[in-house]
């Protein structure tokens, strides 16, 4: 009867440690999910402020786009991916002939791309552009763990923003 008992108790507890486990990696992937997703937004959202709230949108190419705040002229790029270190979104703001970091993302992904695409739309008998800009951000997992095991590569996210009655 001991025998069997501890038979029982031996099958039942190595099905709680294998559910235990289950439940620590998924936790773990909606962890780094989790982490993924607020850093998006966070970069996405600080984006899409300073181009809703720009006076003027200077140029826009695939990796830059530059606009002036109030009195500030700012700009938005990314940084190349370099072995062992993560390519990085940066606003900077023109201090004198150069442009001064004032934010920079985590290293939680590896930036690849910052694509602005803008579409313009002149009205006629209106001094004014209208356009509207789409952002594109294309980024991997930094961490090698998140990227190749959990699947956590080629994260996308895409905005676009009206600048109604700005000119571009």
């Amino acid at each position: 009867e001991m025998l069997v008992t501890m038979a029982i108790f031996a099958i039942m507890t190595v099905m709680l440690m294998q559910s235990l486990l289950l439940n620590i990696q998924l936790s773990g992937k909606i962890n780094a999910r989790s982490q993924i997703r607020t850093e998006l937004d966070e970069v996405t959202s600080l984006i899409e402020r300073d181009i809703r709230n720009a006076d003027y949108v200077g140029v826009c190419t695939l990796t830059a786009c530059v606009m002036s705040v109030g009195v500030e002229q700012i700009q938005w790029s990314v940084t190349a991916s370099t072995p062992g270190n993560p390519g990085k979104i940066i606003k900077g703001v023109k201090t004198g002939s150069s442009y001064v970091t004032v934010y920079q993302t985590g290293a939680l992904l590896d930036y690849k791309t910052l694509d602005f695409f803008v579409n313009t739309q002149q009205n006629i008998g209106i001094t004014v552009s209208l356009a509207n800009i789409f952002v594109t951000i294309k980024a991997d997992a930094a961490l090698v763990v998140w990227r190749d095991e959990w699947k956590l590569a080629n994260q996308i996210r895409q905005i676009s923003i009206s600048t109604r009655n700005y000119y571009i």
